[in-house]
């Protein structure tokens, strides 16, 4: 499946060899609108996890953290980047966690003419795993949530969230879905290429299920 953004050649960063923390220019900007497809363009879970995307160097990475006043470790990939209009790129990037270095948050900045940061949107993590407490005997309950973004066309996009409730069983390893819910937050870049959100709507939930953590993780992951 296609990821929300073409990869490969043309990256937001790294640009010019003689100039590491330089983000973008004006020419940039039009290379990439010849580049980038809009709308049909999916960002998945597997792919973010497994597809091997470019470091930022040391100038790179310290330039972006300044920008974005966030302190931020030496694992920041980019995953690509998208055209907003014709001074305006959104860009996404893949941030390590301190915590664990197999879980990343996913960030998407817009970036003006010369590459100046003008909003940022922390999208979380893509998957996360919390044990449901107390343990239970026999087996183990973890809340699991999986994340997707699709852009509709235009500068809409959807970040769907798939949040459920599965048991493991010691004896026979067996893993077992109890419940799932799912929602779609929809944000809209603005012309001056902020993120506005336009809202949240559910769009399944197991019959009769009522858990308080899900309105927990709906207000955390927006």
């Amino acid at each position: 499946m296609k990821t929300i953004f073409t990869l490969a050649v043309m990256l937001l960063v790294g640009c010019n060899a003689t100039n590491t923390t330089r983000m973008m220019n004006a020419n940039d900007v039009q290379q990439l609108a010849d580049e980038l497809q809009v709308g049909q363009n999916i960002l998945y879970r597997d792919t973010v996890e497994k597809v091997s995307y470019p470091l930022l160097s040391d100038g790179e990475r310290g330039e972006l953290a300044r920008q974005l006043d966030l302190e931020i470790n030496d694992s920041v990939q980019i995953i690509g980047v998208r055209e907003v209009d014709q001074t305006h790129i959104l860009a996404a990037y893949k941030i390590g966690l301190d915590t664990d270095p197999d879980h990343f948050k996913v960030y998407f900045v817009t970036h003006g003419k010369g590459g100046a940061v003008i909003d940022a949107l922390d999208l979380g993590e893509f998957h996360i795993c919390e044990p449901q407490k107390p343990m239970r005997f026999g087996g183990n309950r973890s809340y699991t949530l999986d994340s997707s973004v699709t852009f509709d066309g235009g500068n809409h996009f959807t970040v769907h969230r798939v949040l459920a409730l599965t048991s493991i069983y010691l004896k026979d390893r067996t893993l077992t879905q109890m419940w799932r819910v799912e929602w779609d937050d929809d944000y809209e870049i603005s012309k001056d290429a902020r993120f506005v959100f336009m809202g949240q709507r559910e769009t399944y939930r197991s019959e009769g299920l009522e858990d308080p953590v899900i309105d927990e993780f709906k207000s955390r992951l927006r």
